[in-house]
């Protein structure tokens, strides 16, 4: 189910159950991590 949501990338706001909409901020604020500024991996 998860990663049917993902496919939708920006298109879609999961609003309930709130655990969903949680596992889905965790999996897309890491996804976001690793295009941050301060990534290190970036860095080297």
């Amino acid at each position: 189910m998860e990663r049917l949501l993902l496919g939708f990338g920006d298109g879609i706001e999961i609003l309930k159950p709130e655990s969903l909409r949680n596992r889905i901020k965790a999996i897309l604020g890491r996804a976001g991590n690793k295009y941050s500024e301060n990534n290190e991996a970036i860095k080297k």
